[in-house]
C-alpha cells in the first residue's frame, strides 16, 4: 500500500477524535458549569471525548431519520471542530513538563503493544462482522443518505448508536477508517483508568492498570476490526468515571454524565442493558446513601436516569415503528415482529448453548474463571487476561478493595460479571466490562514493591497465554508489501461480488440465503442475518408454497439468489452443532417439510449462473 493510503486514515481518524474532544470539551463545561477544576487530566480528557463522540453519534442519526446524512457537513464541522480543538491544545499544552522515568516503563510498553497493532488496524480486510453489519449499515446510511436498514438485518433493526457514529470516519475514507477509528478508542480507555488510578498509585500504577487491559488475548482480538465492544467498554467506563468525579466533588452534573454515557451504551447494544442495570443501582444506592434529603436523592436520580432514556428512546420508537416489538427480535412471543419467528429464536437460542451459552451446571460457575482464561473455543473468543482475573478476583476479597468509592465501583464489576455469567456467556461480550473489570482489580494495589510484582506477573501470564493459546492475527505486516488491490481481493466474498456487479443488470436484486457477507455488492441485496436462525427459509415456511414464494420475491424486485452451500446443507440434514429438533418447536415432521419446499423453490424457480466459486448464484427463472 502507498504511503499516502497508510497515512490518511491515520490523519482523519486523529481529526475526528481532536474534534470529538473538542465538542466534548463545551458540553462538558456547559454541564459543570465550570471551567474544569471539578474533574482534570486526563479523566475529564477521555469524559469530553466520550461527549463529543455520543453528540457526533446522535447528530448523524438525525440527519439519516431526516433524509440529510451527507458525507460534505460531516467532514466540514469536524474539521472545524478540530480546528478549534488543535487552538485549545496549543493553549493547554497538556504535555509540557513531562519527563520519562523507569515508573513509565509498564505504560510505555503497555503503548508499544497498542501502536505495534497499527498495521492490523489498517489492513484492509473486513472481519466477518464488519463485512455483515459493523461498517457496511454506515456504508449504506451515507450511500441512501437515510436511516435505511436492509429489511432482513436483525442488527439494523436492534439499538447500533456504534454503527451510527461509524459514518463519521466513513464520511472521508473507507471502511479502514471505521477499523481504525474502532482501534484509536483503545487510547482513550488507556487515557480513562490512568487519569483515575494516578492520584492513588502514581505514574507506575498508571502503568499498571494499562497492562492489566491490554494483556487479555479477548481485547488484542478487537485491535483489528470494528466489533463495537471496545467502544461499549469505553461507554462503561465513563459512566464509572463520572460516578467517580460526582463521589469526589458532589457535583450533580457529573450523574447526568454517567447517565448519558450508560444511555449511549444501551443505545448501541442490548448485551449491555444488564451491564448498565447494575451500574445504575449501583449509583442508586450510592445516591440513597450520601444525599440525605429527599428532594436532593429524587433530583440526583432524574439526572442519573432521564439522559439515559432519552437516548435509548429512539430505538425503542423505532422499534415500534418497523416491529410493532419494541426490543426487537427479543420477546418475540410476546410481542411479535416480522421476518423473525419463535422457531428461529429457538434455533439460535440453542445456538448459544453449544458455546457457553444457556446450559450451564454449578461446576462450570465455579471453572468460570479458569475456564476464561485457558479455552478458546468455548466462549467464541479470544482468551480473558489471566493476570487480569487474578487481580479481579484477589480484589473480590480484599478490604482495601471496598473503601470509599471501590465499594461501589466493585459492586458495578461483579454485578456485570454475574449478569454476564447468568446469561449468554459470549466471551466477546465480556470485552466490554473488561475496562470495568481493570479499574476494580486496581483497588487493592498499593506500594511499590507490589505494582512491580503485578506488572512483572502481567507480563509473564500474557507470554504464557499466548503460547499456549496464540491469537489468529491478520497479517498486518502485509499493508507494507502488497498493493491495497492485492490485499482487498483477501476479503470475503471479494470475486463473488466483482462477478455480480459485472454481470448483473442495473435493476437486479440480490437475496442471500446462509450467506450474507456483501459488503462489496454494488446491487440492492437482502441477506439472512444467521445461519442457524436463515430469515430466507423461514419466510418460506411460513407461506408454505414455493410458487408463492417465488411471486413475493419478484414482486419485491428480487433477481438474484445466492446461497452458502455448506451451512445450507448442515442446516437442512440437521448437521449443525446443536440439534434443530425439539417436539414442541421444530418437530422432525417441519424439518422434512422444510426440504421439500426448499428443494422445490430451488429445482422450479431457481436457474444457475456459471460461477465457479464456492457460492451457489442462481437466477430468478421468469414467471
Amino acid at each position: 500500500m502507498t504511503t499516502g493510503e497508510l497515512l490518511t486514515p491515520i490523519l482523519w481518524v486523529g481529526i475526528i477524535q481532536l474534534a470529538a474532544w473538542e465538542a466534548g470539551e463545551r458540553i462538558q463545561a456547559a454541564l459543570t458549569r465550570t471551567p474544569g477544576e471539578a474533574a482534570s487530566g486526563a479523566v475529564r480528557a477521555s469524559l469530553s471525548s466520550l461527549l463529543g463522540l455520543v453528540a457526533f453519534a446522535n447528530a448523524v442519526l438525525l440527519l439519516a431519520i431526516l433524509h440529510g446524512l451527507y458525507a460534505a457537513p460531516i467532514v466540514l464541522a469536524v474539521v472545524v471542530l478540530a480546528a478549534l480543538g488543535g487552538r485549545r491544545l496549543a493553549r493547554l499544552r497538556p504535555f509540557r513538563g513531562l519527563r520519562f522515568s523507569l515508573e513509565d516503563l509498564p505504560l510505555a510498553l503497555a503503548l508499544a503493544f497498542l501502536v505495534a497493532h497499527l498495521p492490523n488496524a489498517l489492513y484492509p480486510v473486513l472481519d466477518h462482522d464488519d463485512n455483515v453489519y459493523h461498517l457496511y449499515l454506515p456504508t449504506r446510511y451515507l450511500a441512501t443518505h437515510a436511516f435505511d436498514a436492509p429489511i432482513f438485518s436483525l442488527y439494523g433493526s436492534m439499538p447500533h448508536l456504534i454503527e451510527v457514529l461509524y459514518a463519521v470516519p466513513l464520511a472521508l475514507g473507507d471502511f479502514v477508517a471505521g477499523k481504525l477509528f474502532a482501534f484509536s478508542i483503545h487510547f482513550w480507555i488507556l487515557a480513562g483508568l490512568g487519569g483515575f488510578v494516578r492520584p492513588r498509585l502514581g505514574r507506575l500504577g498508571v502503568g499498571v492498570a494499562a497492562l492489566l487491559y491490554v494483556s487479555g488475548q479477548n481485547v488484542e482480538w478487537h485491535l483489528s476490526c470494528a466489533y463495537n465492544e471496545p467502544i461499549l467498554g469505553f461507554f462503561l467506563l465513563g459512566a464509572a468515571l463520572a460516578f467517580g468525579v460526582w463521589w469526589d466533588t458532589r457535583r450533580a452534573a457529573y450523574l447526568a454524565i454517567a447517565g448519558i454515557a450508560c444511555g449511549a451504551a444501551c443505545a448501541s447494544k442490548y448485551t449491555v442493558w444488564p451491564f448498565v442495570a447494575v451500574m445504575l443501582a449501583s449509583i442508586a444506592v450510592a445516591i440513597v446513601r450520601l444525599e440525605p434529603d429527599r428532594s436532593r436523592r429524587s433530583y440526583a436520580a432524574m439526572l442519573l436516569v432521564a439522559p439515559c432514556g432519552v437516548l435509548v428512546l429512539p430505538w425503542i420508537l423505532e422499534n415500534v415503528i418497523k416491529t410493532g416489538n419494541p426490543v426487537y427480535p427479543n420477546l418475540i412471543g410476546v410481542f411479535g415482529g416480522p421476518y423473525w419467528s419463535e422457531t428461529q429464536a429457538f434455533h439460535h437460542w440453542r445456538s448459544l448453548g453449544v458455546n457457553g451459552g444457556v446450559q450451564k451446571d454449578f461446576a462450570s460457575y465455579l471453572l468460570l474463571p479458569l475456564r476464561l482464561v485457558d479455552d478458546t473455543g468455548l466462549f467464541l473468543a479470544a482468551t480473558f487476561s489471566g493476570s487480569l482475573m487474578a487481580s479481579f478476583l484477589v480484589g473480590l476479597v480484599h478490604p482495601r478493595s471496598y473503601r470509599r468509592v471501590g465499594a461501589y465501583l466493585q459492586m458495578m464489576a461483579i454485578g456485570g460479571f454475574l449478569a454476564w455469567a447468568f446469561s449468554v456467556q459470549g466471551g466477546r461480550y465480556l470485552v466490554a466490562l473488561v475496562p470495568l473489570i481493570t479499574l476494580a482489580a486496581t483497588f487493592w494495589l498499593t506500594g511499590r514493591r507490589l505494582l512491580v510484582a503485578v506488572a512483572v506477573l502481567t507480563i509473564g501470564i500474557a507470554i504464557v497465554q499466548r503460547t499456549r493459546h496464540p491469537v489468529i492475527e491478520a497479517p498486518g505486516e502485509d499493508i507494507f508489501s502488497h498493493s491495497r488491490e492485492e490485499l482487498l481481493a483477501r476479503n470475503f466474498n471479494w470475486s463473488l461480488c466483482q462477478f455480480l456487479n459485472q454481470e448483473l443488470p442495473a435493476d437486479a436484486k440480490v437475496l442471500g440465503l446462509w450467506e450474507n457477507r456483501f459488503f462489496f455488492l454494488e446491487r440492492p441485496f437482502e441477506a439472512d442475518p444467521l445461519y442457524e436462525a436463515p430469515s430466507g427459509l423461514a419466510w418460506l415456511r411460513k407461506l408454505d408454497d414455493p410458487e408463492t414464494f417465488a411471486r413475493e420475491l419478484a414482486a419485491r424486485g428480487f433477481t438474484h439468489v445466492v446461497a452458502n452451500p455448506r451451512p445450507l446443507k448442515a442446516y437442512l440434514s440437521n448437521n449443525l452443532a446443536f440439534s434443530l429438533l425439539d417436539d414442541r418447536a421444530y418437530p422432525l415432521r417441519r424439518l422434512v417439510r422444510d426440504n421439500q419446499l426448499w428443494n422445490a423453490f430451488r429445482s422450479r424457480y431457481l436457474e444457475p449462473m456459471p460461477w465457479s466459486g464456492r457460492m451457489l448464484v442462481y437466477r430468478l427463472r421468469p414467471l
